[in-house]
């Protein structure tokens, strides 16, 4: 073989020599410059750390308008058995008014008035109640102490939560039930609103006696000493 053959041969040599050396060195130590070293996404990965909680946006009011809303029952009335009966429709309730009734204007009637949550919190149930209809209630830190929160006379057919969602603030519930409907448990149209201390849930909205009481917070003074913002109708 002449000497520029095996010059040839062995410059060939070499040269896959250098070549395997550069890949084995490439697959010890990826390169963030090479697609093929970054690891793909597992988007069914449900490991904690996958998880994300939603974000604390603070404190919102349950309706838009809340304290222009509030003209027959708020936090702490004392309700007779005759101021109940001025109403159009609805059963007659006597006793301690635990949290504030919101009311809507004769023009809202037939518009849909929307629901919103006053924090991130847990939805702990949803369901028909007597004297609410439709009721839900959620669990949230308010001013550093868990509550629970109840949205009364709401429809439950239009409702964009169900039992063990996380909410986050402001985020839409569902809607006032129709008045004097089944759904509003043929009560007027306005949302019934209250926070109770503690995580246990007590459905009444009455109760007899200011001891009782004080296991329920004044909505109204609650959301305005947190600043809470009027919710986003669009």
């Amino acid at each position: 073989m002449s000497q520029k053959s095996w010059g040839l041969k062995i410059g060939l040599i070499l040269s896959a020599i250098i070549i395997t050396a550069l890949v084995w060195n490439k697959s010890l130590n990826p390169s963030a410059d090479d697609p093929t070293s970054i690891p793909s996404t597992n988007l069914t990965d449900t490991s904690p750390n996958s998880i994300q909680s939603p974000p604390d946006l603070g404190i919102f009011y349950p309706i838009a308008g809340y304290r222009s809303r509030i003209t027959n029952r708020d936090h702490g009335k004392e309700t007779t058995l005759e101021l109940s009966r001025g109403f159009a429709c609805g059963g007659q309730f006597e006793g301690i008014h635990i949290g504030d009734d919101l009311e809507v204007t004769a023009e809202e009637l037939n518009q849909e008035i929307p629901v919103f949550a006053i924090a991130k919190a847990v939805v702990r149930q949803i369901k028909a109640v007597g004297g609410y209809g439709g009721l839900l209630i959620t669990e949230q830190t308010v001013n550093n102490q868990v509550t629970t929160a109840y949205y009364g006379h709401i429809s439950l057919k239009k409702a964009k939560v169900k039992t063990g969602d996380t909410v986050t603030a402001g985020q839409p519930l569902t809607y006032l039930a129709e008045n004097c409907s089944v759904e509003s448990s043929n009560e007027r149209k306005h949302l019934h609103f209250a926070i109770h201390k503690g995580t246990s849930i007590d459905v009444r909205g009455y109760v007899t006696t200011r001891e009782a009481l004080d296991q329920w917070l004044d909505p109204q003074e609650v959301l305005q000493q947190l600043g809470a913002a009027e919710p986003k109708l669009n």
